[in-house]
């Protein structure tokens, strides 16, 4: 099971490393920040690895601002029943 993930991890650790930190800077709970140490001390370059979360990080906060910042008519349309029952 170790071996897998080992190298799992190895094969995909940048893209496993962007999309972690692209879902948790969205309304996800979940942290990439040991994903980070685990690959540095795979032996990753700490430089990418760094970008790479800053960059997932920084789309997944853009991502989440643009749905507040149009979302409210969608919830709006659908949900307005809800909450007149309410």
């Amino acid at each position: 099971m170790l071996e897998f993930l080992s190298s799992f991890i190895d094969n995909y650790g940048y893209l496993n490393l962007f999309i972690l930190s692209f879902l948790a800077s969205t309304v996800l709970l979940l942290g990439s920040e040991a994903l980070v140490v685990a690959l540095i001390y795979q032996g990753f370059s700490p430089f990418t690895v760094i970008m790479v979360a800053t960059v997932g990080n920084y789309l997944g906060s853009c991502t989440t601002y643009y749905l507040g910042l149009k979302g409210r008519p969608v919830l709006e349309k659908y949900l307005s029943s809800f909450f007149r029952k309410a």
